[in-house]
């Protein structure tokens, strides 16, 4: 009786033991075939939705928008992203006589372009001067249309040009855009100050002095919000003839501030 009762406990064990493993088999393929459906179901979402796309986003760009530059460059907004050529539309680009560089990345996330344009920065009677120095007429350039405000580049000498332009690129559009006229002044010592005569809606006509040295990076979008703020907390409405003179406040050389002159003491 104990031999028979032993056998069959045996027995039984076996049998379980055989079940739950075909149950643990059986839940296994199952689980497979949901990951396997779920890969492919995501597969399926990625490749009918815009994300397999070239979703491009395009930074540095100043008067070309992004819908002009897959215009010019030939991208196809419905093509997959890991078929886009990039080196034709590198090649394309730098084509073109107003863009000077082009980058171009792309992943599973995206497109990026960042672009160096070739610019308006200023004009002189009917020529507009460009971001690299040169001078050309306002019919030749394709985007003349979207410019609303230049800064006048008459009262710069010839051999200033350069320096000028290099150093007055790098000042945000917002700034150049409050930027009526750009003087230099040459000391006797030969170092040369730059006089930025413009109009803001917080304090109306300045005029503000500073370095041709570190026109580029001191003068930026930061520093000149805070200069107006601090300007306009005068309640004054400044006109032509009564202009807000802004200087550097020595020895203080990181500090604007309202002067009485620009004379040197």
């Amino acid at each position: 009786m104990d031999s028979n009762t032993t056998t069959y406990t045996k027995t039984f064990s076996i049998d379980l033991e055989r079940t739950n493993y075909h149950l643990k088999m059986k839940k296994r393929k199952i689980n497979r075939i949901i990951t396997v459906a779920i890969i492919w179901l995501i597969l399926i979402v990625y490749f009918i939705t815009p994300f397999s796309k070239i979703n491009l986003k395009v930074s540095g760009n100043v008067y070309y928008s992004k819908q002009e530059l897959m215009d010019l460059a030939y991208i196809n907004k419905n093509e997959f992203w890991w078929l886009f050529n990039k080196n034709n539309a590198i090649k394309v680009l730098e084509a073109n006589e107003y863009i000077e560089n082009v980058e171009i990345r792309k992943s599973p996330f995206g497109v990026r372009m960042k672009i160096e344009e070739i610019y308006p920065l200023g004009e002189i009677e009917d020529k507009f001067v460009f971001s690299n120095g040169n001078v050309n007429d306002k019919n030749n350039y394709p985007l003349a249309e979207k410019i609303n405000k230049l800064t006048d580049f008459s009262l710069v000498n010839s051999n200033k040009f350069n320096n000028v332009s290099y150093k007055y690129k790098q000042v945000p559009k917002y700034v150049r855009d409050n930027i009526e006229s750009i003087e230099i002044e040459t000391t006797s010592f030969d170092f040369d100050y730059v006089l930025l005569n413009g109009y803001d809606e917080k304090i109306g006509y300045f005029t503000i002095k500073t370095d041709l040295v570190y026109l580029d990076t001191k003068f930026n979008a930061n520093k000149y919000t805070k200069i107006m703020e601090e300007v306009s907390q005068n309640k004054l409405k400044y006109t032509k003839e009564n202009r807000a003179l802004i200087a550097y406040l020595y020895p203080e050389e990181e500090k604007f501030g309202l002067v009485d002159s620009f004379k040197e003491d």
